[in-house]
């Protein structure tokens, strides 16, 4: 299917709004579609309305669009309170994003704890977060373990190099720790 912007952006006329909705009970993308047409045509009301319903349906993309809708209109409060419920039960965006949250808000323990649940879930970028706030905290070895890990998932998903990389003429495997000693 289109990206979501694309079909948005296409999607106008008199007849815009029943094809969205004719679309969208059949397909999870479109029903997210048909939400935003209704935010850029200032509908925020039967926006929010659908996707508290789809989201009630355990649809985990409805949560985070309304999360989204919430801060939009400034009920942050209210968008916290379920980023914090996904987050517990365990979706590694949702951590990832209430772990940004709350470092830009100046709760940095709060923040740490979330990066680390998110990293622990398989979010790279939690890791590779982590990374930093390690290396600046005087932390290299935890650092270091943390970056491996962030290798290694993107080489399971194949972007890019694995940990354990093969030496092209020897054959052997390499494999630096610098912490092992430590």
């Amino acid at each position: 299917m289109e990206e979501v912007s694309t079909l948005l952006e296409r999607v106008s006329g008199p007849d815009a709004e029943q094809w969205l909705r004719d679309v969208a009970q059949d397909d999870l993308v479109a029903g997210l579609v048909l939400t935003q047409w209704r935010i850029k045509h200032g509908r925020t009301t039967e926006a929010r309305v659908s996707l508290l319903i789809d989201a009630e349906a355990r649809n985990p993309l409805a949560w985070m669009e309304l999360a989204q809708l919430l801060q939009k209109t400034g009920e942050a409060d209210e968008a916290g309170m379920i980023m914090h419920r996904m987050a517990e039960a365990g979706d590694p965006w949702m951590m990832t994003e209430l772990a940004a949250g709350l470092d830009q808000s100046g709760y940095l323990d709060d923040a740490r704890k979330w990066w680390r649940r998110s990293a622990l879930a398989g979010a790279v970028s939690a890791m590779l977060h982590l990374v930093g706030d390690l290396e600046r905290d005087g932390e290299p070895c935890e650092a270091e373990m943390w970056l491996r890990r962030a290798t290694e998932a993107r080489a399971n998903d194949g972007l890019g190099p694995s940990r354990n990389s093969s030496d092209p003429i020897t054959g052997k495997t390499k494999q630096a720790n610098f912490c092992a000693a430590a």
